[in-house]
């Protein structure tokens, strides 16, 4: 015969009065706080961003290096376009939870790119141009991109 839990048994759902105990939650662990936050998400999905924009520059740096400072500027808008398309989508559903108004977000997501294609590329010339390794000026300009657009991200694009 199955014992009946005592209202003083640790595993029992009911209380001395014999009323229903409410449900303790387990505590979470620090990586669970972590990322449920949007900035620990984002950070994450940017970490990937980053990779998948500077793999995509450094594969199109080949074909158009001919071309100069011009080639550069095109390798750098593709990776950043390949790389925002990437974060975009993850950032929408995962890190800001915005799955409504698809077209309007996208349309402020790719006015920002457009802002940090513009700005990145001429940092980079210019961290290159003072003697910086050019794949170390890429990954410095994505670094001063970063944190600003988590901002505009926040509370303009996903709002």
């Amino acid at each position: 015969m199955p014992r009946t839990p005592s209202p003083l048994d640790p595993k029992s759902k009911k209380d001395q009065t014999g009323r229903d105990r409410p449900e303790q939650k387990r505590p979470q662990t620090l990586l669970q706080k972590l990322l449920r936050l949007s900035f620990s998400r984002y950070a994450l999905v940017g970490v990937s961003g980053v990779a998948v924009d500077f793999l995509t520059f450094w594969l199109t740096l080949g074909l158009t290096a001919p071309w100069g400072d011009l080639g550069r500027s095109l390798s750098n808008a593709a990776g950043m376009v390949v790389g925002a398309l990437w974060c975009f989508l993850l950032n929408r559903s995962w890190s800001f939870g915005k799955t409504d108004a698809p077209l309007r977000r996208a349309l402020r997501y790719g006015a920002l790119l457009a802002v940090n294609i513009f700005l990145s590329s001429a940092l980079i010339g210019w961290l290159h141009r003072t003697g910086l390794p050019l794949a170390l000026a890429k990954l410095t300009a994505q670094g001063a991109i970063f944190v600003w657009n988590y901002f505009v991200n926040r509370f303009v694009v996903f709002r």
